[in-house]
């Protein structure tokens, strides 16, 4: 894959939609891709807030470690975004997300990320509302284990 795929790939992200061309492009210049197998984690929970990723290419789980094991929260796939919230906030990542199978990412470093977000205020409104989603399908995944 090339510098414009990651650029177009940056484009077609909910979270960066609306992001300048000129300043998508200085984003994909600052970052690089990962590839995992399957089974390997892209984050994990407790690990200080490093880098933004933007899956590419495949599916990751997303799991909460509890002195139980693992409970598995979500599923996510290509064209989301993981990380911006602990790289905004600079706190420990909250949860652990590991490859289902072939995953390819473009990771972002939390520096390069935090100054695009000055360059563009209305990101952080965007990842306002991405939490507000988080929130409401955690609350309802809380409450189908609460019926449980």
């Amino acid at each position: 894959m090339t510098f414009q795929h990651d650029c177009q790939a940056l484009q077609k992200t909910p979270l960066f939609r609306d992001v300048e061309v000129t300043k998508l492009k200085l984003l994909a210049m600052a970052s690089n891709r990962v590839a995992l197998e399957p089974g390997e984690t892209l984050l994990r929970q407790g690990q200080p807030p490093e880098a933004v990723y933007v899956v590419l290419e495949g599916e990751a789980d997303v799991y909460l470690e509890t002195p139980k094991g693992e409970v598995h929260l979500a599923r996510i796939a290509s064209g989301e975004v993981v990380g911006e919230i602990g790289a905004l906030a600079g706190q420990p990542h909250s949860a652990t997300i590991k490859a289902v199978g072939e995953l390819t990412a473009l990771r972002i470093e939390r520096n390069s990320f935090l100054e695009i977000l000055q360059e563009v205020p209305h990101l952080a409104l965007a990842i306002s509302r991405e939490l507000g989603r988080r929130l409401e399908r955690m609350n309802e995944r809380f409450a189908a284990l609460a019926a449980q």
